[in-house]
């Protein structure tokens, strides 16, 4: 909180004072972004002809938005690791829900794709989707620290990731060969 207040130049009264506690702080900045996502990526979803090329603009949007923001997936790595959670607060349960919001978009793209026959019949849409999400925040943490990730795996270029993730990704949900 206080590197927060630091850098939005007021006291640390004064953010908590709107943020009861760091939790609720970023379940709100986390439920903003999943809202302004959400509503980007319906409009890609109703524009595309199919489930897999709705998957596909979606995936794509989303990696875009990340590869802009890595300093968003930095902070919600950090977030996600915490254990004890203000789960109470009003901002929580917003988040909780948008998060559920976007989670039951993917399944429903996942259900259009294999009612459509673009996306193969043996997908489990939920855990799918469970997927999904963790494979772009799993990506998004290795761009977002690329000198911690090659000191972890070895030689990698940031820069490629993106499109062999989507493409990884594409593929096996793809009900084409």
């Amino acid at each position: 909180m206080q590197d927060v207040a630091e850098h939005a130049a007021v006291a640390k009264g004064t953010v908590y004072l709107y943020f009861p506690s760091r939790d609720a702080l970023c379940a709100s900045v986390a439920e903003r972004n999943l809202s302004r996502l959400l509503s980007e990526f319906e409009g890609l979803a109703d524009a595309a002809p199919d489930g897999m090329s709705a998957m596909e603009h979606v995936l794509e949007n989303w990696l875009s938005h990340l590869d802009k923001r890595p300093h968003v997936g930095r902070v919600m790595a950090e977030w996600w690791r915490t254990k004890d959670l203000d789960a109470n607060c009003d901002a929580f349960k917003a988040y909780q829900n948008r998060a559920q919001g976007m989670l039951r978009f993917f399944e429903e793209l996942l259900e259009r794709g294999q009612s459509d026959g673009s996306i193969h019949e043996d997908v489990l849409p939920r855990y799918d989707a469970l997927a999904l999400w963790g494979a772009v925040f799993g990506g998004q943490l290795f761009s977002s620290n690329p000198s911690g990730t090659r000191l972890r795996l070895g030689a990698f270029d940031p820069a490629l990731l993106r499109g062999a993730q989507l493409r990884s990704l594409l593929r096996s949900l793809s009900a084409r060969p």
